[in-house]
């Protein structure tokens, strides 16, 4: 089944939502929730706009201006929408623009510039720097050495990161497969595909980025304040799927079966059977699959020197 990729991240949002480490992003709002005065926020790969919608929805008192950061326009109009509706659902007035949403309610002021753009491509003006940055679902497609240097030059003395959904290396299947054999070397094929993506000539953090990640923080002039894992129980419960979590699997499953097809290793035919009877099984509630992540929340050193 193929899906567009901004329906996609908005049938993932309850998906993410749940599977979130509540002790991680507990220690990531607390340290946001210090701050006085404007808390300016940077949220890159922003897609339909799911972690601008969380900050929306947190209980933090401070205004807030956010840049929005993604490459995709489709996906940025969608999220536009959503935050607009958010912050009217929320007792503000929403107005539009230049570049985005700007709000204010009972004082307190929101302001959220949406840019399609790329990370690398990105450029904040130069007296400028953010208490905090997100990055969701974001680590495992980009450079991850390069992405941290630009972050902690963009960072205030002890801003915040906040890396989620962080994907670490096993993605499971349930019931066992009949040929158990056959689906290993196909998730093996599914996870070797993101560790051979390459953007601009470099490997990004691919099937391992949770642990990449983690270990390059303290490379790159940060200190690790908490981290856990924010794995995907797309699991039926009683045979029924929770909000779009068959959506998700159904595209999920395309995606697997897609990189399999492009190996020469990998027997068509069989293949074509596995995604048969995984798709039946999927259909009638009975398809399960776990996903290993990870969230992790740091914070740039105090005494790191930061070159604009």
């Amino acid at each position: 089944m193929h899906i567009e990729l901004a329906d996609y991240l908005e049938a993932k949002f309850p998906l993410d939502e749940r599977s979130l480490n509540t002790d991680v992003r507990q220690a990531c709002f607390e340290r946001l929730g210090r701050k006085r005065g404007v808390l300016h926020c940077l949220d890159v790969g922003t897609g339909t706009g799911a972690m601008v919608r969380r900050l929306l929805d947190s209980e933090l008192k401070t205004s807030l201006a956010i840049t929005a950061v993604d490459h995709d326009a489709s996906a940025l109009k969608i999220g536009a929408i959503a935050i607009a509706a958010q912050l009217n659902r929320l007792g503000y007035r929403a107005r539009a623009h230049a570049s985005g949403i700007e709000a204010e309610h009972a004082g307190r002021q929101i302001r959220v510039d949406l840019l399609c753009r790329g990370l690398f491509e990105f450029e904040p003006a130069k007296s400028a720097r953010y208490d905090f940055i997100s990055a969701h679902s974001f680590m495992d497609i980009v450079p991850m050495a390069r992405a941290l240097s630009l972050f902690s030059a963009w960072l205030a003395q002890e801003g915040v990161l906040y890396a989620t959904l962080n994907y670490d290396g096993d993605t499971a299947l349930f019931p066992l497969y009949r040929d158990p054999a056959f689906e290993t070397a196909v998730l093996a094929e599914y996870d070797a595909s993101m560790e051979r993506r390459r953007v601009q000539g470099e490997p990004t953090g691919g099937a391992r980025s949770g642990r990449r990640l983690y270990s390059l923080l303290a490379e790159t002039g940060f200190d690790v304040a908490a981290y856990g894992s924010s794995d995907w129980n797309i699991t039926p419960r009683e045979g029924r799927y929770r909000d779009r979590d068959a959506d998700v699997l159904r595209a999920l499953l395309f995606m697997i079966r897609g990189e399999s097809e492009r190996q020469p290793g990998i027997d068509r035919d069989r293949l074509a059977r596995w995604y048969a009877e995984r798709s039946a099984q999927l259909e009638s509630g009975a398809l399960g699959m776990i996903v290993h992540q990870l969230d992790i929340v740091a914070t740039r050193r105090q005494d790191l020197i930061a070159f604009a």
